[in-house]
């Protein structure tokens, strides 16, 4: 069971804000407040995944953190930074499962303007099929022996980066035009009052999302 929309996207804008506030304990437990968001939804594989790999870059760069070569202080800030986005990745993913229409209906009531609401909804399309493709692209790089996931080839960052970010960047910009195209195929900018088969209201399982919004900003305290 998802949580109400409107309480989703609530709980992105306030995971937005407090990443790039609060220290690494207030981020560490932004992280657990936002795996157990997953959890309460029954997305498991993916709270379990975004969680390990938040921890894992923590520790990461933790120990880059007491490394004597200033060139991997340049690393550890780069973690720093993914670190920070990965719990609004997680809050992101479970708008990422909703069915458009479901979306769409529940942003609506929140009055947002039509022109801010289909970029909104073409973004959060956008990361799941951009998560799909990167996919695509490395089970097509693995058949050539280029694949990221083979270490040899990190001896070779230039040609692992035109077979990898090159694609993916073509790739980019054909799927803004799909999703965009697709977008105003529903009928989203068109004129007049617009109807759904969803019902977006408050339900007794939404305290539970409210009661996590609050640990969210309890953790700007930590």
């Amino acid at each position: 069971m998802n949580f109400d929309v409107r309480l989703q996207f609530a709980m992105l804008i306030l995971c937005s804000i407090l990443v790039f506030i609060v220290g690494t304990t207030g981020l560490s437990a932004v992280a657990v407040i936002a795996f157990l968001f997953l959890l309460s939804q029954g997305l498991i594989k993916q709270a379990f995944k975004w969680i390990i790999i938040f921890f894992g870059l923590l520790v990461c760069s933790v120990g880059l953190f007491h490394a004597p070569w200033s060139v991997l202080n340049y690393l550890n800030f780069i973690l720093l930074i993914i670190l920070r986005f990965i719990p609004l990745l997680m809050v992101a993913a479970s708008l990422g499962v909703l069915p458009t229409g479901e979306l769409v209906a529940g942003l609506k009531k929140l009055k947002i303007p039509e022109s801010i609401l289909l970029t909104l909804t073409v973004a959060l399309r956008f990361f799941p099929i951009l998560m799909d493709e990167i996919k695509m692209i490395n089970d097509s790089a693995y058949l050539r022996g280029l694949s990221v996931r083979d270490w040899r080839n990190w001896k070779h960052p230039l040609i692992l980066f035109e077979h990898m970010i090159v694609p993916l960047l073509m790739r980019t910009l054909k799927l803004v035009d799909d999703l965009s195209a697709s977008a105003s195929t529903r009928g989203i900018d068109a004129p007049g009052e617009k109807t759904s088969l969803y019902q977006i209201k408050f339900r007794q399982f939404d305290v539970v999302n409210v009661i996590l919004i609050g640990l969210i900003g309890a953790s700007l305290f930590l």
